[in-house]
């Protein structure tokens, strides 16, 4: 659980903790800051969002596997034959992006 997973964190001293804006990731964030000896601050960064599946989004594995094998055949061994525009997916391109973004403002943070 994520309150085990704060025990286990909670002598290391963070300066600081990151969290996508999703209420989930935020919550989740806001569990194991609570269980942290040495308060740091949480930020809240959209750019950590999750990879945006378009309509895949909510829909269970098996109903996937059943309408569209090749392309959950694709996404879970070979991305680059993986069609995201056929879902309105973001790319995985995109997604790499806005990582990447997100890192490069660590190394330019104080």
């Amino acid at each position: 659980t994520l309150k085990r997973l704060g025990q286990y964190l909670k002598e290391i001293p963070f300066d600081q903790i990151y969290s996508s804006d999703l209420p989930r990731a935020v919550k989740s964030a806001e569990i194991i800051q609570s269980q942290l000896y040495t308060p740091c601050s949480l930020e809240i960064v959209p750019n950590l969002r999750e990879w945006q599946l378009g309509k895949l989004e909510g829909l269970k594995i098996a109903t996937l596997e059943a309408i569209y094998p090749q392309q959950i055949q694709a996404f879970r061994s070979n991305l680059a034959q993986f069609d995201t525009r056929m879902f309105g997916a973001e790319s995985l391109y995109s997604t790499t992006q806005r990582t990447i973004q997100f890192i490069k403002s660590l190394k330019d943070s104080p």
